[in-house]
């Protein structure tokens, strides 16, 4: 039977920094290796552990090592499985949304300002993805208020999850609707803002104009028209001195809801290109006059 003596300094050793963990780790089990060298009868009596967390554990446990020794073993199994976790999401996640197709929007908003892609169409455009690519997803919402909050919760196969969170506020001026109806309308659309964003998910309107109007032969000399994308990236810019850094539209949104440039059941970037002029002209008003 091999044995492995241990002194007394193996309880009395004070703990370690957090820096300095993965060295002692390693140190102390190549110290053990080598008592097991010198008291083992042969060399074919121990098999060196291998390099991934799980064998060295494993190797630790049978070898008898310090409880303070295994506590740090899996420490770094945790962190390790986390960072591998993480990085099959990430590869996962680019994979999804390189297959993903834009979704159109399909249905139209209030007084035809805007159109929108309904949330049971897009789950309906990618739900084969979604499961082809090992996710999962539950939607929470929260109301307070006068707001309400839908926060979806993407989780992947290997264990990691990330959420993304969508806040809007609750449409005041429909009377035409019941105050249930009005939480329900702002609670649909919070949702559809959340799984959107969490899984990066593009939404567009339906390109009708190319096949109305077969592009002449030659040359053209009349400028064309700005698409949609390029009038929300206009629009984006317009909004920078009040959206802050943020990456999201959440600010730029609310700016337009406060100062009554949009409705509260609307939201950028879905908006017909008409709309978005409207938008814009508005949006420039408003921020001149805060400038005089």
């Amino acid at each position: 039977m091999v044995r492995v003596n241990r002194t007394s300094t193996d309880h009395e050793r004070p703990p370690l920094s957090h820096w300095g963990a993965h060295k002692s780790l390693a140190c102390e089990l190549k110290c053990m290796e080598k008592k097991l060298e010198v008291l083992a009868p042969s060399k074919e009596a121990l098999t060196a552990p291998a390099k991934d967390p799980e064998s060295i554990l494993r190797f630790a446990i049978e070898h008898g090592a310090s409880v303070e020794t295994i506590e740090r073993i899996m420490a770094v199994r945790r962190e390790l499985k986390a960072e591998q976790a993480k990085a099959e999401f990430d590869m996962a996640m680019a994979s999804f949304q390189s297959k993903c197709p834009v979704i159109i929007k399909s249905k139209a908003g209030a007084k035809n300002y805007y159109r929108y892609a309904p949330l049971d169409d897009i789950v309906q455009q990618v739900r084969g993805l979604i499961k082809e690519h090992g996710f999962s997803y539950k939607i929470t919402t929260d109301i307070d208020t006068g707001w309400v909050k839908a926060v979806c919760t993407v989780t992947h196969a290997a264990g990691h999850s990330e959420t993304s969170e969508f806040k809007v506020p609750i449409d005041s001026k429909e009377n035409a609707m019941s105050d249930p109806q009005r939480y329900a309308g702002a609670m649909t659309f919070a949702k559809r803002y959340a799984v959107c964003n969490s899984f990066g998910i593009l939404t567009a309107d339906e390109d009708t104009d190319a096949a109305a109007k077969p592009k002449p032969a030659g040359p053209s000399t009349v400028a064309s028209a700005p698409s949609v994308k390029d009038l929300a990236r206009e629009l984006w810019k317009l909004l920078e001195p009040v959206r802050g850094k943020e990456m999201n539209w959440n600010a730029a949104n609310q700016f337009l809801w406060d100062e009554g440039i949009i409705d509260d059941t609307e939201a950028a970037p879905d908006f017909t290109a008409d709309r978005f002029k409207l938008v814009i002209t508005k949006t420039k008003a408003k921020l001149d006059a805060r400038k005089s």
